[in-house]
């Protein structure tokens, strides 16, 4: 049998899709590969990065049945109405692990194809990992970085008087990531929604504006998604401006504070390209770097960043390392976070962990069930809950957590159509595109999938059909006023990146024509686009759980419904869903989901943490 048959049969027995079938033609053409089993590794490296790894752990799929180790492109095909032959290659096994190594080392054909970093061969193979090279690549770049980070040291800045206001009201754990910041040049905070990761950034901002030469120090501050940054703009300012009072600075307001962007806008995305204006060869022009919501960093963009850092420069990263970990491949901060706990690891002792949640405390019902379901305990976390969802009527009002029974028609459930109108009622009263942006954060609508009965596009159809007629609210054609939407891909022509979250709404200068109303980093002005150049989008009332992350509602409303076994519903997404909110969560979920969820963690494979970890200083 060809290769060509070979592989239209793996695609028709669905395990491989229409990308794997171009990546074996490529690579046949390359190598003059005879033997399918030589080109299972590539396959194998190319779907572990789809699903967010960084390599493929051949050992682990070593002598396994290729049903349990290669999955197409059509997750929801029936095998069991496969004819016999087509369940007889899912069931073919992958040869044994020293096989494996023989031929991936020694047949001349593999080694076009497989080797050391050096040998510039399309995968690299260290055993037992295998990357598709540019991965590797990215790991490597951010070990190099990582390390003159750690090993080109800075003077060391002083620390402030805590004994005075407004330092003496801080914690022991964010005086101590306020002095790590101030001795070393990279430094990271990890903690979880509440803690004071922003109140030590403001703490530390105020301390360094007053330092006599305050006036050549170039901060920057950014975040992974537009509405990331603006969150983190907002929280910075509010936390400034109390500690500015108590400080009683006069001179210092919080226009002397940096202004928030994307890290795509900060390095300065080239069109059409993967690559910055700014790196190795063009460093960004600051001493201080500040990167909130680092967690959902991915490998490339991470080692892009580092690249970009110039020598002097410190850097500081913040995040929660229990939250869902980036959508492409990678989980760096994670990555970071576990590497500076272990003492034998070039970063040991740069890690602060603060844990004291004022947003939800250890006795609030958030706070209860956040740490049990990071800690896997699905059983105390649904009782919890449970209970704050069963006060009686007298205490409803109080209720920060509502449970409600899984109801496979949304549209008919009376709980959820209340819910969304009385949710979005400020958004949709809204006159000016300003108003409108500011009552974004008011609710919203999470779910863990985009397609499908509970997916993204299902849901915006339906809360449309619900709100449709509320305030004269008429959703018809394909913009409309108070049309909420958020950007799908990076566009730096339009200055529009990915998460950007905006409203469509009518341009009072224009006779009321509708635009695109986007936000930015000064109170009540907003960033005008035509409706013609808006980059790709989608509406925007409900979300998918990684959209949202590094936002934040003052209530939302969940959806996992019904059983399901997808790779999707993990706890660290749960977690993320749950602390979304500020106040209440409505969350719709059988149990059975529920501790399907709580029980499934995420695992990515890294080399980065394993080269932490080896890599001495």
């Amino acid at each position: 049998m060809s290769l060509t048959e070979t592989f239209n049969n793996w695609q028709e027995a669905n395990l491989i899709g229409y990308l794997d079938r171009a990546l074996v033609a490529t690579l046949c053409r390359m190598s003059g590969a005879t033997n399918p089993m030589l080109l299972l590794p590539a396959l194998l490296a190319q779907q572990s990065m789809n699903n967010g790894n960084s390599y493929a752990d051949l050992q682990t799929k070593a002598n396994m049945p290729l049903e349990s180790i290669l999955q197409g492109s059509n997750p929801d095909s029936d095998e069991d109405k496969l004819d016999i032959t087509l369940k007889a290659i899912r069931q073919q096994h992958s040869p044994n692990w020293q096989d494996w190594c023989d031929m991936l080392q020694n047949d001349p054909t593999a080694k076009i194809l497989y080797g050391n970093y050096e040998d510039k061969t399309p995968f690299v193979f260290i055993k037992p990992r295998l990357y598709v090279r540019r991965f590797r690549g990215y790991e490597l770049d951010i070990i190099v970085k990582t390390k003159e980070l750690i090993n080109n040291k800075v003077a060391a800045l002083p620390a402030p008087n805590f004994a005075l206001a407004p330092y003496s009201s801080l914690g022991e754990k964010q005086k101590e990531a306020l002095r790590q910041a101030l001795s070393r040049r990279f430094s990271i905070i990890s903690g979880g929604p509440g803690t004071g990761k922003t109140h030590t950034l403001a703490a530390l901002v105020l301390h360094l504006l007053q330092q006599p030469e305050a006036n050549k120090l170039r901060l920057a501050l950014a975040a992974p998604t537009g509405k990331a940054a603006a969150r983190v703009q907002q929280s910075l300012k509010n936390s400034f401006e109390s500690m500015r009072a108590a400080a009683t600075q006069a001179s210092l307001d919080s226009e002397c504070l940096p202004k928030a962007s994307t890290i795509h806008r900060l390095l300065g995305s080239l069109p059409n390209t993967p690559y910055f204006r700014h790196d190795s060869d063009n460093p960004l022009e600051l001493d201080l770097l500040i990167v909130d919501e680092a967690g959902m960093i991915d490998l490339p963009l991470m080692a892009k960043m580092l690249s970009a850092l110039p020598k002097h420069a410190r850097l500081i990263m913040v995040g929660d390392a229990a939250q869902l970990a980036s959508v492409e491949p990678g989980r760096v901060y994670g990555d970071f976070c576990r590497a500076a706990e272990n003492s034998g690891s070039m970063l040991y002792g740069c890690l602060t962990k603060l844990d004291k949640s004022r947003r939800f405390p250890d006795n609030s019902v958030i706070g209860k069930a956040s740490r049990a379901i990071r800690a896997g305990n699905a059983q105390a976390a649904w009782q919890t809950l449970k209970k704050e969802s069963q006060k009686s009527e007298q205490q409803a009002g109080a209720r920060l957590f509502e449970l409600h029974d899984v109801n496979y028609n949304l549209a008919n459930d009376r709980n959820f159509c209340a819910l969304i109108k009385e949710g979005y009622a400020k958004f949709l009263a809204s006159k000016t595109p300003a108003e409108a942006l500011q009552h974004t954060a008011d609710f919203t609508i999470l779910t863990p999938w985009h397609v499908g009965l509970y997916g993204t596009k299902s849901l915006n159809r339906l809360i449309l059909n619900i709100l449709s007629g509320q305030d004269g609210f008429n959703p018809q054609g394909r913009f409309f006023s108070h049309q909420l939407i958020m950007i799908d891909k990076n566009s730096p022509e339009t200055r529009l990146f990915n998460g950007d979250t905006g409203v469509v709404f009518p341009d009072p200068e224009q006779s009321g024509r509708l635009c695109a109303f986007f936000p930015t980093t000064d109170p009540g002005k907003t960033y005008k686009l035509a409706l013609p150049r808006l980059p790709e989008y989608q509406r925007a009332f409900a979300l998918t759980i990684h959209k949202s992350h590094g936002a934040e509602f003052e209530q939302l409303a969940m959806i996992l419904p019904g059983s399901s076994d997808s790779p999707l519903l993990t706890r660290e997404l749960l977690y993320t869903g749950l602390t979304r909110t500020k106040s209440i969560v409505h969350l719709w979920c059988s149990w059975e989901n529920f501790e399907k969820t709580v029980t499934n963690q995420v695992t990515r494979s890294s080399g980065l943490f394993l080269d932490l970890c080896q890599t001495s200083q």
